[in-house]
């Protein structure tokens, strides 16, 4: 699968980092410290686990989640040319909180727009 026309030059110039610690099987995925950080652009810290996650009826899981961003402009490029004129993203967005799926009904997300944390 090839990137739409504009998102690599558009995507930001830095690397994408993901560290974090994931432990278990098939069964059961058990994550801790689990952070992904694409400076300029979101932050990403999250804690957790996810059972029968290959089945979407037995899938079952409970993820803490603390996010931030600041500029997602370039995910604008991924739109349609009209349509990239009439939406803006804004920055500073937080999304923090404890989300629980179980089978395919996922619950406990809230998102906030804030002035989220200097990077």
């Amino acid at each position: 699968m090839e990137c739409p026309k504009g998102f690599r030059k558009a995507f930001p110039n830095y690397p994408l980092r993901i560290d974090g610690v994931a432990k278990g099987n098939k069964q059961r995925i058990a994550f801790s410290g689990l952070n992904v950080v694409l400076p300029t652009a979101f932050k990403l810290q999250t804690t957790g686990f996810v059972e029968n996650a290959m089945d979407s009826k037995r899938r079952r899981g409970e993820i803490f989640l603390n996010a931030n961003t600041y500029n997602l402009n370039f995910v604008k490029v991924l739109l349609d040319s009209k349509l990239q004129r009439e939406v803006n993203i804004p920055a500073n967005m937080a999304l923090n909180g404890k989300a629980k799926n179980n089978g395919r009904s996922v619950r406990g997300l809230m998102l906030r727009y804030a002035k989220a944390m200097e990077m």
